[in-house]
């Protein structure tokens, strides 16, 4: 898979193709959320950027969305890049295309969009692939506006972190995660 190229696009510079394309693969990533999928290419927050690997001629194979947001933990302030949309097309999952999104996403938190952390939730069955590139697992309760109900939620996780421009031992390692807004 080392044809793949990474491609930075910001969510304001998107094409309609680009768009449409983006539905294609999260709806073939993630089933359950055809529906959703097929509206607006994201479930939650709105990125300001999308990050995805294409092949040379340049069909989309891996995608994430991620977003730049001031958030307190435990009532101290830290800007994070909260990350969504993590998804690889079925015919790619478990060659690595996964694993090289994530380099390049860490990449880019350190040297295009930087952020100190990148910050993520996701399903219990895919922390151990988020700790095999990178990513800590923290165990704290974030607070977010629940996208299905619009009121506050309190969640436990899994959540996790991906240290970039900040080493992983500055996380404030106690307290509420408040992300002021919904999760992505």
């Amino acid at each position: 898979m080392t044809a793949l190229r990474p491609r930075l696009v910001a969510e304001s510079a998107l094409t309609a193709t680009q768009r449409a394309h983006l539905a294609v693969l999260l709806v073939a990533a993630f089933p359950p959320y055809a529906e959703m999928f097929r509206d607006t290419a994201w479930a939650s927050a709105a990125p300001d950027y999308r990050l995805w690997l294409e092949t040379p001629a340049g069909a989309i194979v891996a995608h994430l969305g991620f977003g730049h947001r001031a958030i307190t933990v435990g009532g101290r302030p830290l800007t994070i890049a909260g990350v969504g949309g993590v998804a690889t097309s079925p015919p790619h999952q478990g060659q690595g295309v996964g694993r090289r999104l994530m380099a390049e996403v860490q990449r880019v938190l350190r040297e295009e969009a930087p952020a100190p952390f990148g910050y993520l939730n996701c399903g219990p069955a895919v922390v151990g692939f988020y700790r095999s590139v990178g990513w800590h697992e923290i165990h704290q309760v974030s607070r977010f506006i629940d996208i299905y109900t619009h009121h506050w939620s309190d969640d436990a996780g899994p959540t996790l972190i991906l240290p970039a421009q900040a080493p992983l031992e500055q996380w404030p390692s106690d307290g509420l995660i408040d992300l002021r807004g919904m999760a992505w």
